[in-house]
């Protein structure tokens, strides 16, 4: 029932902020933590939508791969997406492949 009235929330939500978050260990594959912050009415909510595992590698590119997937599989519009949040890192901000010159542009 929770995750029926969760989906129910975020897909009549105008607006969605993503929190994301990478937890690596040496003994695991890294993995990324994706939370969306978003209004239902008055309340403002905050929901876990997945911990996936970054296979290959940390890039910005692998993540955001795996946000795209986490939302896609969840069935989360990415046009409501109107911010990313993150630690600052530079691989979740693509401060070596120019991720913050791009972002503007293009939707994750």
């Amino acid at each position: 029932m929770l995750q029926i009235n969760k989906k129910k929330d975020i897909n009549s939500t105008f607006f969605i902020s993503l929190c994301l978050d990478e937890i690596i260990d040496i003994t695991k594959p890294a993995r990324l933590a994706v939370f969306a912050r978003y209004c239902v009415g008055n309340a403002i909510k905050e929901e876990l939508i997945a911990i996936t595992s970054l296979l290959t590698t940390t890039k910005c590119t692998d993540i955001c791969t795996a946000v795209r997937n986490s939302l896609a599989e969840k069935d989360i519009d990415l046009k409501k997406i109107v911010s990313v949040t993150s630690d600052g890192a530079s691989n979740m901000v693509g401060v070596y492949n120019y991720r913050q010159q791009r972002a503007p542009r293009q939707r994750l």
